[in-house]
């Protein structure tokens, strides 16, 4: 089978999120998610 471009990479993308989804807790940010600080 051929794969139209980035068809791999959003169903992957897809599967994490339903992941994610399912149990938020045991997924930590690691990096800072803002560069600036809130005004």
């Amino acid at each position: 089978r051929v794969f139209e471009e980035g068809e791999i990479t959003r169903a992957y993308v897809k599967k994490l999120e339903e992941v994610i989804a399912a149990a938020p807790e045991n997924w930590l940010w690691t990096h800072r998610r803002w560069k600036l600080s809130p005004p």
